[in-house]
């Protein structure tokens, strides 16, 4: 399990999600400043192909990684380009969570 957990943290490496995101209202206008080195839906597809690669699990021995490795390629060759586009839009994050934090701040001081 330990190692089924470790290339899921070196898939979100991959996808180059923020290693923190808290709720805190502090860094909220930060959605909206991109980075200094703008990654593109391509470089990010290509680098998940390559992990996707690199992960070859041995089933007998490795039944959760096998089984997880099973399931990303399936989600992946199913949904992975649609995905993607947030790496195109600048000051688009790769997860929605901070959007959705600032929705709910600006939400909840409305009332």
């Amino acid at each position: 399990m330990e190692q089924a957990h470790q290339w899921l943290q070196r898939i979100a490496e991959c996808l180059h999600y923020p290693e923190h995101t808290s709720p805190s209202t502090d860094n909220v206008t930060d959605i909206t400043q991109t980075p200094k080195l703008p990654l593109t839906s391509f470089q990010v597809q290509q680098e998940m192909e390559e992990l996707l690669q690199q992960f070859v699990p041995d089933p007998p021995q490795n039944p959760a990684q096998f089984a997880l490795k099973k399931k990303l390629q399936k989600l992946w060759y199913k949904y992975g380009t649609n995905l993607l586009h947030c790496y195109d839009i600048p000051g688009l994050p790769p997860d929605n969570l901070k959007i959705e934090s600032l929705f709910s701040h600006k939400r909840r001081h409305q009332r």
